[in-house]
């Protein structure tokens, strides 16, 4: 298989990670969102998990060696790389559908800005976050 290909079964197995993820996150707030007065944690929760998503992923994005931010813009089902850079960063469209509104789509925003700023941080300072294994050597 050539590393076109492989690189599209990543991107697709990232982006049904990112829907799984998602669609956990939705399940959570509906099972929540049935007392009003939990609206205020509810938004915190959704801040949490979105963070953590977004950092997890921006992690093993950069220890893959894809160095990718991205950028909420338009809809669509699945993430697309936008034929641009920012430096030397490839500058991707998140999957976001017309479903993401309310806290769906604060949730996207929260994962999306968490995983900018991680890969922005592992970027300026590599060695903190690439361990030495057997096909990695600093």
């Amino acid at each position: 298989m050539n590393n076109s290909g492989k690189a599209r079964i990543t991107v697709g197995a990232l982006a049904i990670t990112i829907i799984v993820l998602i669609g956990l996150l939705v399940h959570s707030l509906i099972q929540m969102a049935e007392s009003k007065d939990q609206i205020g944690d509810l938004k915190e929760q959704v801040y949490t998990f979105g963070s953590q998503v977004g950092e997890m992923q921006a992690s093993r994005d950069f220890r893959d060696g894809k160095l990718r931010l991205y950028v909420i813009e338009g809809e669509r089902p699945f993430e697309r790389y936008s034929g641009t850079n920012d430096g030397p960063f490839e500058v991707w469209f998140p999957a976001n559908d017309r479903i993401y509104v309310g806290h769906f789509g604060y949730a996207v925003e929260v994962m999306v800005s968490a995983y900018n700023d991680r890969m922005r941080y592992m970027q300026r300072h590599p060695t903190k976050f690439l361990n030495t294994t057997n096909t990695i050597e600093r």
